[in-house]
């Protein structure tokens, strides 16, 4: 079927009126491989972030992470982050208790009502005395903090 030359169109380029675009359309490979391919690895082309990159990735956060010490990241509900390190057996209450002292908020320990703590979709709980290597499963675990009356606040 002839489709004629749009209006504005580069050279080549025709406007399909089923399928947009003819020749190029972005989702898909083009019908014929492009020269600088032939022979070379025309997988990584269809996946820009290659397993080269992602096991480069894992090993630089590996290497932030102290032997025996498992690294937890906070993220309150106002954008305040917070990576709280922590030794391999304690708790997940000392966890909790540990953080609030980091952001020098002791006065909220225990406060489960203007504040919570959820991983995984799960509440976590001051007295929670399940080891930190039972409940996570990643590296550096995120632990959304849910501050509704903004008592620890953007610091």
């Amino acid at each position: 079927m002839y489709y004629p030359m749009q209006p504005g169109m580069p050279n080549g380029m025709v406007m399909n009126p089923m399928f947009g675009l003819g020749g190029v359309n972005p989702g898909f490979p083009s019908p014929s491989p492009s020269p600088n391919l032939m022979g070379g690895n025309w997988a990584a082309s269809y996946n820009p972030m290659n397993m080269n990159n992602l096991n480069n990735m894992n090993n630089n956060m590996n290497m932030q992470q102290s032997p025996g010490k498992m690294n937890v990241v906070f993220k309150t509900t106002n954008g305040n982050i917070k990576n709280v390190q922590i030794d391999i057996g304690k708790t997940i209450g000392e966890l909790i208790i540990l953080y609030l002292k980091r952001m020098d908020r002791e006065n909220l320990i225990g406060n489960e009502r203007d504040i919570c703590f959820l991983y995984d979709a799960a509440k976590l709980k001051y007295n929670d005395n399940r080891r930190v290597e039972q409940v996570f499963r990643f590296i550096n675990p995120c632990i959304m903090v849910n501050d509704v009356q903004n008592l620890i606040g953007a610091i």
